[in-house]
């Protein structure tokens, strides 16, 4: 998958790089919603993976609970981070919550409610819409794969 579809704005010429980084408008907002209806920040994650969700006896309820608290945190931080200055690396942002890479994993696993592939992903391009990399340059415009 990675052969043909990236996340890492770095690969698009410059004058694409805009039209491929989401920013939240109104329109992500639906009704007034805390939370962007397209799921952005998307988590850095260190390689593509396809992630499935938690079945409802394999937790406990508390770790459930824990868990879906980090997630929570996780993506709080995410909105924080200036997409222009960041250099964060992906065990810098495990670091940042203490955490390791499998409950950093776990902790994206508790809220999806089917199977869903995470793109690698590095902390500057939590915003970056997935993209052919053969296609994105030559389309010259926003392509979400």
């Amino acid at each position: 998958m990675d052969k043909y579809i990236s996340c890492d704005i770095n690969k698009l010429a410059p004058n694409l790089r805009e039209v491929q980084t989401h920013c939240h408008k109104k329109t992500c907002r639906k009704k007034n919603q805390a939370i962007c209806q397209f799921n952005f920040p998307w988590p850095p994650i260190e390689k593509t993976q396809i992630l499935e969700p938690f079945l409802m006896e394999s937790l406990t309820p508390s770790k459930r609970v824990h868990l879906s608290e980090i997630n929570k945190r996780i993506f709080e931080e995410l909105n924080k981070i200036d997409l222009q200055t960041t250099s964060m690396s992906f065990s810098a942002l495990l670091k940042l919550f203490s955490i390791n890479k499998e409950t950093y994993i776990h902790a994206l696993q508790v809220n999806l409610i089917k199977p869903t592939i995470f793109l690698q992903r590095l902390c500057k391009d939590i915003r970056t819409n997935p993209f052919g990399i053969h296609v994105g340059n030559l389309w010259q415009g926003n392509t979400s794969v």
